[in-house]
């Protein structure tokens, strides 16, 4: 639960493409009071400057060893320093981003949450949103993101790999949630409510 002398907690939005991490963080956020860190939002414009200036095509990320390797991590480093600000000073955070590189790692969440100095009392919450191939290849193709794109071009190849991911991070409650079973951006509130609880 949230509230007024009571440790922040940090609820951890990811899953793939289309599966409608963006719209749930934002009506989470606003049930919670939250604030909400859109890994996009932040870096995009100047990840998409970094890529360039190296020469690399700002919109073919997931196929570039320079990004995947040098700016992906540079990313999550600095997502999860802006979220140690906000719970330092007792406010919740809704943190949107697709993690996909670190999902396999068990370790990952509590390592990255030392590294950037989160309060220990912080309780963390991860929803690990799911939908099936032909609703996310539908959302992503009605959103028509230039991100996107190398998705849908290759999706056989994409989805090969997308298809093995899920969450298997420790120190965390994770829930996972069929986001194709509810209107997109709508809180199940048994997600609600157990994120209240924590």
């Amino acid at each position: 639960m949230t509230g007024p002398g009571r440790p922040p907690v940090a609820v951890v939005v990811t899953g793939l493409a289309g599966s409608g991490k963006s719209a749930l963080s934002r009506e989470l956020a606003r049930a919670l009071g939250a604030a909400v860190l859109d890994k996009d939002a932040m870096v995009t414009p100047l990840t998409e400057l970094v890529l360039s200036a190296h020469g690399e095509d700002p919109q073919q990320r997931e196929s570039s060893t320079f990004y995947l390797e040098r700016v992906f991590p540079a990313e999550y480093r600095g997502l999860m320093a802006v979220a140690a600000d906000s719970l330092r000073v007792g406010t919740p955070v809704v943190i949107d981003a697709p993690f996909f590189a670190y999902l396999a790692d068990p370790d990952y969440l509590s390592r990255a949450q030392q590294e950037a100095g989160w309060p220990t009392t912080v309780h963390t919450v991860v929803l690990w949103l799911s939908a099936p191939p032909e609703v996310l290849r539908s959302r992503m193709r009605e959103r028509s993101l230039a991100r996107d794109r190398w998705k849908l071009d290759n999706w056989d190849a994409y989805w090969r790999e997308a298809a093995t991911m899920t969450c298997t991070w420790r120190g965390a409650t994770v829930i996972e949630v069929n986001s194709a079973a509810q209107p997109p951006g709508r809180v199940p509130l048994a997600v609600l409510e157990a994120v209240r609880r924590v």
